[in-house]
């Protein structure tokens, strides 16, 4: 039986999380003309530049709302900002929009982008996610290229099953 630890992508999340998404094509051609990957988004021949032991493939994930990128799979956990108590039952009756609020027992009202996200996770109208990573984390010079074209962004690891 596969377990979720079995996969691993790196979602790439803008750090702005109304940020238009930059176009499809314009995308995969800067990823493929920078070694990344293929012209059709499947790992190139500079991979390791981005993920230090490569990954399968890279794609633009544009769910049409708000989404929630994170872990996903057990022992995700959101915490007061200030100080630092467990609002994940709080947090979990909430809708998911970023602007929305919670408030602790401390008094505290937090927007819910602003909680203490554990392990970290990140509001977005879209992700570059890149499939089957081998590492939890994009190399510092892939970071440095991508930002380059993405602008800021946050890696978020998520656990999945295939």
């Amino acid at each position: 039986m596969q377990r979720p630890s079995h996969h691993l992508d790196l979602c790439l999340v803008p750090a702005d999380p109304n940020r238009k998404a930059p176009d499809r094509v314009d995308l995969f051609d800067r990823f493929a003309a920078a070694g990344f990957t293929n012209p059709d988004g499947s790992a190139g021949p500079a991979c390791d530049a981005l993920v230090q032991g490569g990954f399968a493939r890279v794609r633009l994930d544009v769910p049409g709302a708000m989404a929630l990128y994170s872990n996903g799979q057990g022992g995700f956990r959101v915490f007061c900002p200030r100080c630092a108590t467990n609002l994940t039952a709080v947090w979990s009756g909430q809708p998911r929009d970023p602007g929305g609020e919670v408030i602790c027992g401390c008094g505290a009202t937090s927007r819910l982008d602003a909680l203490d996200y554990r392990p970290p996770a990140a509001y977005g109208r879209w992700a570059v996610v890149i499939a089957d990573a081998a590492d939890g984390q994009i190399t510092d010079a892939g970071g440095e290229t991508v930002r380059s074209f993405l602008g800021e962004v946050r890696v978020i690891g998520r656990r999945v099953v295939r």
